[in-house]
């Protein structure tokens, strides 16, 4: 059955994470504040139909009940909006289904529907839009003018570090539809391919740690006849910067305030330097403020023997261990709880 649709035009976002820092109320504030930007935007738009292809949630496994409320707060922005949503991993127990969910609490909302169990088909402008939930196979995805989910492709990339090495082949996809228009991956990123064929990434809408430093974020209003996007950044939210203690007389201090900051120390240099370079930075009152070292310096140990001396990152080396562990299920989800555990005691 294929749901109809007047619309010309497509309001995208995906990613949101409710629940990020440890459910910190400094994150739901950036939540809300987005909430409210892009329903705005879209309103100034004439954008009435939203599609969020996953990740509502952060956390797979609990819902903080105060996350949960900030939920309900962040679609109360999108009340006059039809909003279609499909379900992506983080909101989805199970590792490859999302038959238990956290997003099911917007079943209750009339104006969201939530594509949790099995594909949905749209029609709108003329053309069809397939929205895929999470752990959908590829002989289960429709075939669409337009193919909408929470998708692992390989070579596209994770973040700024790491490319996909698993999941569905690009070539495959493309058969089920001439534009497929993804979450998950939060690192924004478009192709284009023969025939006018195209896979993109829309990211996330906004800088969620160290790893998304430099990235533009934003929201798109996508064109249903030429299936084409406008990119509209988001230049409300805090922002991730990296100060290099080397490039001091650079810096930007404007920045600081209202974002979060990471000193890395790349240089010898005196603690109490350090000490009072960090206070400075302080004093200019950014969210968050860490210092990491990255500055390798070779001693001589009892005189026989030198040795790199080097910070250790421990996020790095959970993810290297567990990996490294043979016969070990659920790798990812052991990470990321061990993950959490270590932010939790760092916090």
């Amino acid at each position: 059955m294929t749901t109809k649709i007047k619309a010309t035009k497509i309001g995208f976002f995906s990613d949101i994470h409710l629940g990020l820092g440890n459910a910190s109320e400094e994150w739901h504030r950036t939540a809300l504040d987005f909430a409210k930007f892009a329903s705005e935007t879209f309103e100034k738009n004439n954008i009435d139909v939203i599609i969020i292809p996953g990740d509502i949630f952060h956390n797979r496994f609990e819902v903080n009940v105060n996350t949960l409320e900030v939920c309900s707060r962040f679609f109360e922005y999108f009340k006059n909006f039809h909003v279609y949503i499909s379900s992506g991993n983080h909101d989805s127990y199970l590792k490859d289904t999302s038959q238990i969910n956290s997003i099911s609490v917007l079943h209750q909302k009339n104006n969201i529907q939530v594509i949790d169990e099995s594909p949905l088909i749209l029609e709108i402008g003329g053309k069809t839009v397939s929205l895929n939930p999470w752990g959908t196979l590829l002989n289960e995805i429709p075939k669409t003018d337009i193919c909408i989910g929470h998708f692992e492709i390989v070579t596209f990339m994770m973040n700024n570090f790491k490319a996909c090495e698993r999941g569905f082949v690009s070539k495959d996809l493309l058969e089920k539809a001439n534009t497929i228009i993804s979450g998950h991956f939060h690192k924004a990123d478009a192709r284009l391919y023969d025939d006018n064929k195209q896979i993109v990434y829309l990211g996330s809408p906004y800088q969620q740690n160290f790893g998304d430093a430099g990235d533009q974020r934003g929201l798109y209003i996508f064109d249903i006849e030429t299936e084409t996007f406008d990119f509209i950044p988001n230049e409300l939210s805090p922002v991730f910067h990296k100060f290099l203690l080397s490039t001091e007389s650079q810096w930007n201090e404007e920045v600081i305030k209202g974002n979060h900051i990471r000193l890395l120390v790349d240089t010898k240099v005196d603690s109490k330097e350090i000490q009072a370079i960090a206070s400075k930075i302080r004093s200019k009152i950014p969210i968050s403020f860490d210092i990491k070292y990255e500055y390798t310096e070779t001693f001589t140990l009892n005189n026989e023997e030198a040795e790199n001396i080097t910070s250790v990152n421990i996020p790095d080396s959970i993810k290297i261990f567990v990996n490294d562990v043979p016969d070990l299920k659920y790798k990812e989800e052991t990470v990321e709880l061990l993950t959490k555990l270590y932010e939790s005691c760092h916090k």
